[in-house]
């Protein structure tokens, strides 16, 4: 196979996992190893990375740290999806997850940050836990999403930073 070749797949594979982390930095990616950015250093996947958008491929931006996305997409809220990243990825749970689905459930439509399934092959609502993610919202809407969860006796679970996890009393909550 032909180096561009190579390095074609490599970014194809790349752009795959960017596409599902939406925004994501050099060490989710490595983590991810996506387009085998885990077996080499973080300077040559910060190299990789920069050759990719030199070719528009990718946007990136200087935040807090050096983030990416897929060209055309946008950072919106950057910090809400770098916190479920993270999350997804410590707990290794990135492939098994549906990002923002929307659910229908008794008529009631709703859109959770993410799901994963609780057995192998999920066929009701009550086979995924539900997760949510914390970052500023007011606590009327978290009392909402509480209440919601409840009525329809789903089990959810939040992800917050170690500062707002006393508005979540009586929830399973993960500080990132």
């Amino acid at each position: 196979m032909l180096k561009s070749e190579i390095r074609k797949e490599r970014e194809a594979r790349i752009l795959s996992r960017l596409n599902k982390l939406g925004v994501a930095s050099a060490w989710e990616l490595m983590r991810l190893n996506a387009g085998g950015l885990g077996e080499g250093g973080r300077r040559n996947a910060l190299r990789i990375l920069n050759e990719m958008t030199e070719k528009g491929l990718l946007e990136c931006s200087r935040k807090e740290i050096k983030i990416f996305c897929v060209a055309g997409r946008g950072f919106g809220h950057w910090e809400h999806r770098m916190m479920m990243n993270k999350f997804l990825i410590i707990r290794g749970l990135f492939d098994k997850a549906k990002i923002e689905p929307t659910v229908t459930i008794n008529g009631k439509e709703f859109r959770p940050d993410f799901m994963v399934p609780r057995v192998s092959d999920p066929k009701t609502a009550n086979d995924y836990v539900y997760y949510e993610v914390d970052r500023k919202q007011k606590k009327k809407a978290n009392l909402e999403k509480i209440q919601r969860y409840k009525e329809l006796g789903l089990r959810f679970e939040i992800i917050c930073s170690p500062e707002r996890v006393r508005m979540w009393k009586g929830c399973v909550v993960h500080e990132i």
